[in-house]
């Protein structure tokens, strides 16, 4: 077929489409990240209960990952503020191999559960900044909500098909789901290798104009003085990944438990994962109604009452319904939410660094909040009343941040220069 087109008389190049766009391309190459990812999500609570004997000692560890990823978000804007996501997505995939390494080969103890905890929580905040940095170096701010409803969407089919990739390879022991992980994310490496060689480095550098040398209390003056206006998003974020956190820890172990009574019951943390593949796509038509933000906060209300619901449920089919509901709401709040803050990541322009920062930690912290709470609750009184507390926890949330944030949220441009500048 011809390429060309004539037009009064003159001819227009019509230019080809390319076969394999960069955003298919890195989504695809997230998906692999992230089915190892769901796999070592899964087996790694069930091998440290199993060697711990204690939910709630398991959920502590497990929250040491975030710790880390905690810290990072807080310095990596500040020491790698320049560089590019070649940086940061290169680390990270050379760290997500030593994770499942770490367990393979080490002996059974607290101290290698946290080392390899550790490992986990720098590779995944290495590769989450790496995501901002790529969709603001090859997509402009109107393609936001698409493009992370896209990836979310290829993140949660990952997520869907690794808890049951995991359990299956759980069957036949524990160091073949671990090598398979490894297996993944070498995959993942090799993947990323040729995107860059492929694709470069995008149209754009994200933090190009993000000073290195700002001393470290200016950097987190300059953190506060962002974080003083967009709290509200900060906070929400931080319950949907609290919630998360607790699916992923004690959602594992209450999957092992539904499994012994009712053949689907495995099939709880695939069922979660679903709806995020089927509302993903469609991040944004839902924010047409109400905006991003109110999108979101919608989403999460639903999640958490839906969640409430788990507590009264005892047929495995219908808990499985109730997941899956919460779920959907959930698919609908993350994408919403995500492309809110790189719709902030772009206002900040060269200081960008310190929205992504902000964003990174709200998931860190509710990832060193929600297994600890989760697995105390689990241990207490029962996994099904986690779900409850967690669910209510998130409604009330969700309603306070409908309440209390401005429709427009104005970034503190000029105060940032005035904290900038007097360094």
């Amino acid at each position: 077929m011809s390429n060309t087109r004539e037009i009064t008389g003159s001819i227009t190049i019509v230019p080809k489409r390319p076969l394999i766009t960069p955003l298919f391309y890195f989504a695809t190459l997230l998906f692999v990240y992230s089915l190892g990812d769901g796999i070592m999500s899964y087996v790694a609570p069930v091998i440290m209960e199993k060697h711990l004997h204690s939910t709630f000692l398991m959920g502590l560890v497990f929250s040491a990952s975030s710790a880390a990823g905690f810290l990072a978000d807080l310095l990596f804007g500040k020491y790698f503020g320049n560089r590019s996501y070649k940086f940061f997505v290169l680390w990270g995939s050379a760290l997500a191999v030593l994770f499942p390494l770490s367990f393979t080969f080490l002996p059974p103890l607290v101290v290698v559960f946290l080392t390899g905890m550790i490992i986990w929580g720098l590779y995944f905040e290495l590769l989450e900044f790496g995501l901002f940095a790529y969709v603001e170096s090859f997509h402009h701010p109107q393609e936001h909500a698409k493009v992370w409803g896209l990836v979310s969407a290829f993140k949660g089919a990952s997520y869907m098909v690794g808890p049951a990739l995991a359990t299956y390879s759980l069957g036949r022991g524990e160091n073949v789901a671990l090598i398979t992980a490894g297996c993944l994310f070498g995959f993942g490496l090799l993947g990323y290798l040729l995107f860059w060689w492929k694709f470069g480095h995008g149209h754009r550098h994200i933090f190009r104009d993000n000073p290195e040398n700002l001393p470290l209390i200016t950097h987190f003056t300059a953190v506060w003085t962002v974080l003083r206006k967009i709290w509200p998003v900060w906070v929400f974020t931080l319950l949907l990944y609290m919630v998360d956190a607790t699916f992923w820890t004690v959602g594992t172990l209450f999957s092992e438990q539904l499994g012994k009574q009712h053949p689907f019951g495995n099939m709880l943390m695939s069922v979660y994962m679903v709806p995020s593949v089927l509302a993903g796509m469609m991040t944004a038509w839902f924010a047409k109604p109400f905006g991003k933000k109110r999108a979101a906060y919608v989403g999460g209300l639903l999640q958490g009452l839906s969640m409430v619901m788990l507590g009264f449920v005892i047929n495995v089919p219908m808990i499985l319904l109730v997941v899956f509901l919460s779920s959907f709401f959930a698919a609908i709040s993350f994408p919403e939410i995500l492309a809110t803050a790189e719709d902030y990541v772009t206002r900040l322009k060269g200081m960008g660094s310190i929205m992504v920062s902000l964003q990174l930690t709200s998931a860190s912290l509710g990832f060193v909040i929600g297994p600890t709470l989760a697995g105390y609750i689990a241990e207490k009184t029962s996994i099904a009343m986690t779900f409850v507390v967690v669910g209510l926890l998130l409604a009330m949330g969700s309603v306070v941040m409908m309440i209390v944030t401005p429709r427009k949220i104005h970034l503190p441009q000029q105060e940032l220069e005035t904290v900038i500048g007097s360094a």
